[in-house]
C-alpha cells in the first residue's frame, strides 16, 4: 500500500465515523460542538493539530493541485486542513460564530451528516 492510499483510507476513515456519528448521535455531537466553542484553548489546540496534519497530507501528497484524475483529491483535502488549521490557530474565537449556528441546527447536522459520510465512501473507493 502506497502512502497515498495510505492517506486516502485514513481520510476516508474519518469522514466516514464522522458521517456517521452526524447521523446517528447529532444531538450528542452539536451539544460537544457548542462546549469546545466555548474554550478558545480547546480550539487552539485543535488548531495546531489540524495545522499538522494538513501539513502531512501535502507533505506526502505534494503541494501542487493537478486537476486531472484523481489526483486533485489529496493535495484539495490537505490545503483545506492546512488553511483550516491556521485559521484555527491564529484566531480561536472565530470558531464560536461559525460553528454554533450549525451546531444548533439537528437538520443541518443531518444533511452534514450525510454529506461527509458519501464523500468518506467516495474516498474509500479512490484508493
Amino acid at each position: 500500500m502506497t502512502s497515498l492510499e495510505i492517506i486516502t483510507l485514513v481520510y476516508s476513515g474519518l469522514f466516514i465515523v464522522l458521517g456517521a456519528a452526524l447521523l446517528l448521535r447529532g444531538g450528542y455531537m452539536g451539544k460537544m460542538v457548542m462546549k469546545m466553542t466555548d474554550e478558545p484553548s480547546e480550539i487552539f489546540t485543535f488548531g495546531i493539530l489540524t495545522t499538522i496534519l494538513g501539513l502531512i497530507v501535502l507533505g506526502i501528497a505534494g503541494f501542487q493541485i493537478v486537476w486531472t484524475g484523481t489526483l486533485w483529491v489529496l493535495p484539495l483535502l490537505g490545503w483545506i486542513t492546512f488553511i483550516k488549521g491556521i485559521i484555527l490557530t491564529l484566531v480561536p474565537d472565530i470558531a464560536k460564530p461559525l460553528y454554533r449556528p450549525f451546531a444548533k441546527s439537528s437538520g443541518f447536522l443531518m444533511f452534514g451528516g450525510l454529506v461527509v459520510l458519501a464523500i468518506g465512501i467516495w474516498l474509500f473507493y479512490l484508493r
